[in-house]
C-alpha cells in the first residue's frame, strides 16, 4: 500500500520522453534495413502511463542488462546487484530529478556498445566541476528527488555524482563523464561500458612519464573526474586561465589528453584521458 501511494505521488507528465536501445546505427549499416532501434519506448506508446517512476523502472529494467554481473553467492542465492547497478540507478534519478520539463527538449536514454548516455533538458545547476566535487545539492525538482530518496534512490546531500563515479569505477569500467550544451541547454551523463586500464590491471596505474606539475594536476583531474576544463585546472593548479588553456592544448597535441568541443570558443569544451 505504501508503494502504491509513493508511485502515485511521483505521477507527472513526461512529454515526448524516449528510450532507445543498443547499436541502432551499426545494425542499420550492416543489414541495410531502415530499422533504427533494437528496442524503444516513448511517451507516445499506448501503454505509457505518463508516470516518471514508471519511466525509471522501465528504463532501469532495460539498461541494467548492459552491466556485467560476476558470479557471487549470498548463502544459496546469487547476488545480481553490483556497485555499477547502484551507480546506474543514481544516474537515472539524477537525470529525472534535474530535468527541465518546461523545456522543448526531451529526456533521452541511449545504450550503445560503448556506453550508456543519459540526457535531460536543462544544465547542471551547480556546475560540472562542483558536481564532481560534491557537497552541494540543488535539484531542479526537489519534491521528485525526495520521493526517490524515500525508496533509497538518489542522494540529497550533494554526494550523488561522486558516489556514482566511485561505484562505477570500482567495477572496472572507465570513469563516467558529465557534459553540457548551451543551445539548446542540456546535461548528459555518460557511463562507459569499456574496461578501464585500472580495471584491466587491477591497479590504479601510474602517470605518464615526463609531466611537469601543471600537467600532472591536469592528468589526475581528467582521470579522477572523467574530464578536465580550463577553469578546473586554473583553480586546482593556481595558474592563470591562459596558462591552463595552453597546458591542456599542449597535452592534447602530445596525445596525453583528448579534446572535446564544437569549436575553439565552445564554453562547454573539455579534455579527457586518451
Amino acid at each position: 500500500m505504501e508503494l502504491e501511494k509513493l508511485v502515485f505521488s511521483l505521477r507527472c507528465p513526461l512529454t515526448f520522453a524516449e528510450f532507445s536501445l543498443k547499436e541502432f546505427e551499426r545494425d542499420r549499416e550492416q543489414d541495410g534495413s531502415n530499422r533504427r532501434w533494437e528496442d524503444r519506448f516513448t511517451s507516445q506508446d499506448p501503454d505509457w502511463s505518463g508516470n516518471v517512476f514508471d519511466f525509471y523502472e522501465r528504463a532501469y529494467g532495460k539498461l541494467k542488462k548492459a552491466l556485467k554481473v560476476p558470479f557471487k553467492l549470498d548463502g544459496i542465492y546469487r547476488v545480481e546487484d553490483t556497485p555499477a547497478h547502484e551507480a546506474l540507478r543514481e544516474a537515472l534519478a539524477n537525470m529525472l530529478t534535474n530535468a527541465d520539463y518546461a523545456a522543448s527538449r526531451v529526456v533521452v536514454c541511449r545504450w550503445s556498445e560503448v556506453g550508456i548516455e543519459l540526457t535531460n533538458p536543462g544544465g547542471f545547476r551547480v556546475g560540472i566541476e562542483q558536481a564532481f566535487r560534491g557537497g552541494t545539492s540543488d535539484a531542479r525538482n526537489k519534491t521528485m528527488l525526495k520521493m526517490f530518496t524515500m525508496i533509497d534512490v538518489g542522494e540529497r546531500a550533494g554526494s550523488g555524482v561522486p558516489n556514482m563515479v566511485e561505484q562505477w569505477d570500482s567495477c572496472g569500467y572507465s570513469t563516467p563523464t558529465l557534459a553540457e550544451t548551451v543551445d539548446p541547454e542540456t546535461s548528459t551523463v555518460f557511463l562507459p561500458l569499456d574496461d578501464s586500464p585500472a580495471g584491466r590491471s587491477g591497479m590504479t596505474g601510474g602517470l605518464p612519464e615526463g609531466l611537469n606539475e601543471r600537467e600532472r594536476i591536469a592528468y589526475e583531474l581528467a582521470r579522477e573526474q572523467g574530464r578536465v576544463t580550463t577553469k578546473a585546472l586554473t583553480d586546482a593548479a593556481d595558474v592563470g586561465r591562459q596558462t591552463a588553456s595552453n597546458t591542456l592544448k599542449d597535452m592534447a597535441a602530445r596525445g596525453l589528453l583528448v579534446w572535446h568541443g564544437n569549436s575553439a570558443n565552445d564554453p562547454s569544451q573539455y579534455y579527457t584521458v586518451q
